[in-house]
């Protein structure tokens, strides 16, 4: 698997739509100055819950870590990928269990375009492998901030 571009922003041109293939991006948001609040069960429901709420652009697998959390999504719509970032954050913030100071979620985030099933996988193996590599769990089985909201098909 290759790594992450060389880049210092995240991407403004989030989908370039080819006919015949899925338009699925890879997604890492980080919390606000990498605060670790995202692990707790009421911390991983109120995010998918956002997610389900949220279906302008479907999230399929995901992984949350303690301060960043990845997953894969697909537009279902011609709503904007800014703006949907910007509801499904507002959603989760409302139903946090506990107060975060001063916010939750950085404003951006980093994105890529999926070009293949191989890298759809690659990067899937690669998320998936992110709490054993962090020293959490000894098996990515054991990680229970994990998951997939929607099926995405390549």
């Amino acid at each position: 698997m290759g790594r992450w571009p060389d880049r210092k922003r995240p991407s403004t041109d989030h989908v370039k739509h080819v006919d015949g293939r899925p338009d699925i991006l890879f997604v890492t948001v980080c919390t606000w100055e990498r605060q670790g609040v995202l692990l707790g069960r009421a911390e991983h429901a109120a995010l998918v819950s956002a997610w389900s709420q949220a279906t302008a652009w479907l999230v399929g697998r995901y992984v949350v870590m303690p301060d960043h959390v990845h997953f894969f999504c697909e537009p279902q719509s011609e709503h904007d990928f800014d703006n949907w970032m910007a509801y499904w954050k507002r959603l989760s913030t409302k139903a946090w269990p506990r107060v975060v100071s001063p916010r939750i979620w950085e404003y951006d985030g980093w994105d890529t375009q999926i070009r293949s099933a191989s890298d759809y996988d690659d990067k899937w193996r690669y998320v998936l492998e992110n709490p054993v590599r962090k020293g959490l769990v000894a098996r990515h089985e054991d990680w229970p901030y994990s998951g997939e909201v929607h099926r995405l098909s390549w």
